[in-house]
Parts: C-alpha cells; structure tokens; sequence
C-alpha cells in the first residue's frame, strides 16, 4: 500500500513528465500546481521548508525528482484553514491563476473544483471513495474518468463488507470485531443495513 508521501511525489512526478515527452514543441509556461488544504494553517505550508508534514513530503518528494518550486514549477499553496465558507474564494483565485492542477484532501472541495473549471485537473489525497462516485466526481473507482483522480482513505461499503466476509472466513469463531478509524473520516453508509 502505498503512503500519503509517496503518492504525493509520484503524483506531481507523473503529471509533469508530459513537458519532458514533447521536446520538440515550443517551450510551454512553467507548470503550476496548487495544493489546497482544509485545516493545516498557511503558515505551516509556506515557505521552501514548510512546517507542515504533508507539504514538506511533497516538496521533497518533486525536488527528488527535479522539481523545485520557482525554478521549474510554481507551487501555489492555500488553506481553508478550518473554515469550509473559504473555499469559494480560494478556488476562484486559483481559476483566476490558471493552475494546471490543484491537490486536495476532500470531497467536497474537488466537487467546488469541478464546477468551477472542467479544464483544471483535480488529485484528490484522502477522502472517502463511496462519497466521490456519489457526488458525481468519477464515474468508478476502476475507471475515474474526467478531470479528478487520486487515492482515497476508505475504500467504501462495498470493499469493507468483502473484507469482513473475509475475515469471517479466515477466523470463522471470531465474535467481535473493532474498526478504528478517525471520527473525521467516518461515513454513514447511504443504504443498507448498519455496518457491523
């Protein structure tokens, strides 16, 4: 399984080999990414060694393979800083900007993203796969389609129900089960019987 770091270096790595695979066309604008955060404050994603983890992986991990901010990238950095009504405004000053591409933690931005431009590309770190399908941001988890990709933190009611049954199979005299995951991320199934 892939981690958070990983993902978010591969990520800007592969969306930006394309201006390496054209040589023979015309130079293009330097690529810029945005990465748009929910809570993490802007003062710990600023700078060339932000405070934040998850700022400084990618940073690190695009500067490993060659990329460095302000030199043949521009990396704009932005947060809601825990207030969701923010992310409008945000969003618009990053359509305004022309971004190639904005990474985010959550649904419920990228679905703003959308609206606002089909044109810019979305990569969505987290979130819940059953709320991006839902929401009408990829056709399926196989096959996203669109403008939005990315990793998501849960897989959905339908792959922890298969774990479960695998579980069962695998220690059939199991009674209980516990499940911990972040309040946060937790997600009321939309139909069907309570999630055991």
């Amino acid at each position: 399984m892939m981690d958070r770091r990983g993902f978010l270096a591969g990520t800007g790595a592969v969306l930006l080999a394309a201006p390496h695979a054209a040589d023979a066309q015309p130079v293009r604008k330097r690529p810029r990414i945005a990465l748009l955060f929910n809570n993490i404050p802007l003062a710990d994603v600023t700078g060339p060694q932000p405070v934040s983890d998850d700022a400084k992986a990618f940073l690190d991990g695009m500067r490993a393979l060659g990329w460095r901010d302000g030199e043949n990238i521009t990396i704009e950095r932005r947060s809601a800083e825990g207030q969701p009504d923010r992310y409008g405004g945000l969003i618009q000053e990053l359509v305004e900007m022309r971004v190639d591409l904005v990474v985010v933690s959550a649904a419920r931005p990228a679905k703003m993203i959308k609206q606002a431009s089909d044109a810019m590309l979305v990569v969505i770190c987290g979130g819940n796969a059953d709320a991006l399908v839902r929401e009408g941001l990829v056709a399926s988890l196989a096959r996203p389609g669109g403008t939005v990709t990315g990793l998501t933190v849960s897989t959905g009611r339908e792959i922890e129900d298969k774990r479960l049954q695998l579980l069962k199979e695998a220690v059939p005299k199991a009674s209980r089960v516990a499940y911990l995951a972040e309040t946060s991320r937790l997600q009321p199934p939309t139909e069907g019987p309570p999630a055991p």
